[in-house]
This record gives structure tokens, sequence and C-alpha cells, in this order.
């Protein structure tokens, strides 16, 4: 609706405003916030609201609009999202925009779901009031994605929401004083950063207890029940003890670990064949599995039956990250039916749907013949019968992937 001068216009606007349930206001939006805008859009409003009905409001916060946004600020908000556009993450902190303000008026009592999305270096100054501001939720609350520290008593708040379903962000380490028999909630989304990954072992040791005394002191579901999703933000040792802890959450569906090979001890990524048999036999329901991204060290200890295990214990698995080691990738290939610990598993008849095959940054064998090649794609189509890409940096892979392509019938991809 165009706004003119005229006062039916204006009515007619304010009328709209109070049907309106959803909005989304733009950086670009900030042309017409301004005062003389929000004094007529107010005319005759006794609690102060352009939309005193909003339940959804998502802004893109600025210097410019700070003041008007609780304006929006409706007590029936279920949802509420702020967030800057990524050129402002380089600005220097005093001239960012405060939400101090908004933080402290936000009404809580209906939220369902709130992200706040700053520059954490804007927002370090501000733990005290989002901490307060937690604690002023109520029950209502499925999904939080904060991303700064929120203080052991703030912590103890967000555990005791026996909705929340989704928590991202999360900065604290468990609180020192939380027992294992507290009701955590059924979280489906775990986002860790690093301050926070002492969650894992709490968690593990919880799982571990429900499992051990059904029905007693713990006695609610335990996250390996009802998580869907658990990511780490930074990253994290990809070894046999740490994700040991991660194989009790058998529902997962997406696990996604960073691990940090561009340090000074060089390749972080320790498992065995078997420690991925394990991992995969464990979480069957697995969809993504991304445990650091492929570095060309080259020492890892997983050869091409890793592989085979995932594909046939984990058949919805379709984006597939981690370390093989490809030394002697076609006697791998070759000798997959006589590896011990997976002897039996090229004989059952599942396999799941890879499409991609992530290579990243691992060396492809020198010196590898025609034939070899095929060997080798024949052997990932067989592990894996759906696949039709192979992505990587570099040109070592080209052949492989062309012989891939060739034998599942894909046209060729047109050279860029």
């Amino acid at each position: 609706m165009e706004l003119n001068d005229s006062g039916s216009g204006w009515h007619r606007f304010r009328k709209h405003a109070t049907w309106m349930r959803r909005l989304f206001l733009r950086e670009e939006d900030d042309r017409w916030m301004k005062d003389d805008v929000f004094d007529r859009l107010l005319a005759g409003s006794q609690v102060g609201l352009v939309c005193p009905a909003l339940c959804l409001f998502t802004c893109y916060f600025t210097r410019a609009n700070q003041r008007f946004i609780p304006h929006f600020l409706s007590p029936h908000l279920t949802h509420f999202a702020i967030r800057v556009r990524p050129s402002y993450r380089n600005i220097p902190r005093d001239l960012l925009p405060n939400p101090t303000h908004i933080l402290q008026v936000l009404p809580t009592s209906c939220l369902q779901e709130i992200s706040i999305d700053l520059d954490p270096n804007g927002l370090y100054r501000l733990e005290d009031e989002v901490a307060s501001m937690i604690q002023r939720f109520g029950q209502a609350l499925r999904v939080l994605r904060v991303p700064v520290p929120l203080g052991e008593a703030a912590v103890h708040h967000v555990v005791g929401f026996k909705n929340l379903r989704v928590w991202t962000n999360v900065c604290d380490p468990p609180p020192s004083t939380l027992p294992l028999s507290t009701n955590f909630p059924p979280l489906r989304t775990l986002t860790l950063r690093k301050d926070a990954y002492g969650w894992i072992p709490w968690l593990a040791q919880r799982e571990r207890a429900i499992s051990d005394v059904q029905g007693g002191p713990v006695g609610n579901v335990g996250l390996k029940a009802t998580l869907t999703h658990l990511r780490f933000r930074e990253w994290a040792p990809v070894d046999p003890a740490f994700i040991s802890l991660l194989s009790l959450f058998q529902n997962l569906a997406i696990l996604f670990v960073q691990s940090n090979c561009a340090g000074p001890v060089g390749c972080a990524f320790s498992l065995t064949n078997q420690d991925l048999a394990q991992l995969s036999a464990a979480l069957p329901r697995l969809e993504v599995l991304e445990l650091g991204r492929p570095c060309p060290t080259n020492t890892s200890l997983t050869t091409v039956p890793c592989l085979l295990a995932l594909s046939v214990h984990c058949k919805s698995l379709s984006s597939l990250c981690i370390h093989l080691n490809t030394t002697d990738l076609i006697g791998d290939i070759q000798s997959l039916s006589e590896d011990p610990g997976l002897r039996d598993l090229g004989s059952l008849p599942t396999r799941c749907r890879l499409v991609t095959f992530k290579a990243g940054r691992l060396p492809f064998p020198h010196l590898t013949s025609d034939e070899d090649i095929t060997t080798i794609a024949a052997g990932l189509v067989g592990i894996f019968p759906s696949l039709i890409n192979v992505s990587f940096f570099g040109s070592g892979w080209v052949p492989l992937l062309s012989r891939v392509r060739e034998l599942q019938g894909v046209p060729e991809l047109a050279s860029p």
C-alpha cells in the first residue's frame, strides 16, 4: 500500500497493521524509519505498537532502526529473530547498533523461538542482558539460538525448558552443580562451540546412567532417543575416545565435526577402519557424516573397507566427508573382501544412496594405469551404487571422476 499525506491512506495502513501477524524488516527499510512516519503509524495507539497482534518478527538490525524496533515487539510474539548483514562484522564495536534496550523490553511469555545473529565482538558486553532475558523465558520456548555465554544460572534455566527442541551456538560448559538426574530437555538439534564441548562427556555419562537405572533417579528420556542433529562449530579431536561418546546418540541423522589438520601436530584424524565400522553400526540412521575435511597429509589409518561399512550400515547416508588413506588405493580396492573385520559386509545387499564422494585434498595415487582407474572406479561404484560425482581440490582425481560417470552411464561434465 502506498502511503501519502492523506489521512485516509494512513488510516487504512494502520488498520491493516492491526491484522498483521508476520513482519520482516530489511536493511532497505531504513529509508522510511523516520520519527514523522512513526508518529503517523502510532496515531491512536494506546500501547505504542505498530502491529499489536504480531507473532513472527525478523529484522536486520541497524543503527538507523534500533530505536524503532520496540514499536514492533508485540506481547503475542512467538518467533523473534534479529541479525546483521555480514558487512557489519568488520565495523568497530563502538559503531555497531546496540540491542541492549531491545533485549530488556522483549516480551518473552509467548516466545517459542529466538534467534540472535549479531557480531560476537559486539555482543560480549551484553552477556548479562542476554542471560537476564533468557531467565524470563517460559516453557513455551522450543528454539534457542543465542551465540554468547549465558552463565551458570541462565544455563540451569535453559536446561529446565521441557519443550526445547533446538539449542544452537551453545557457548557454556555444563554447570559444575548440574546433577545427572536433571530432566534435560528432549533436544533434536544441538550445536556446540568449543568452550561447550564438555557437554558431550556429561551427556554421555547421563545416557549411561539412564540405561543403567531405568526408572531410577534419571527416569526421563535421554538424548539417544531424541537427538538427530549434532554439530561442532570449532575443531574437535577426531579420535576414538571422542567418537565413541558420539556413538551413544543412536538416532543421529546429521553429525558434523571439524578437525584441525593445519596445526603443528599435522593430521588430527586418528580413527581406524574398525572405529568407523563401529560408529556406522551404532548410528544406522546417519544421513550426513562429516568428520573433518580430508587433508593432503595422507597419514590416516582409514582405508576403503570403512567406506563399505558405512554404506552397508547407514542406508540413508547421502553426504560423507572423512579422511581416507589413498597410498595404496588400488590394492585396498582389490583386497576389500579380505579385511578380517569387514569380511562379511560385502555379501550384505544394503547400500547407501551416496551420490558424491568427497575426496577433498586427498592425493590421488601416481602412475595409475587406465586399467587401475577402472578397477578403482568400479570398486567405488560397488560400494556406492548411486555414485556419479567425485569432489576434489586439484586435478589428480579427474580421470577417476570420468570413469565413474562412464560406468554409471552419466554424460561427461562440461569443462569449466
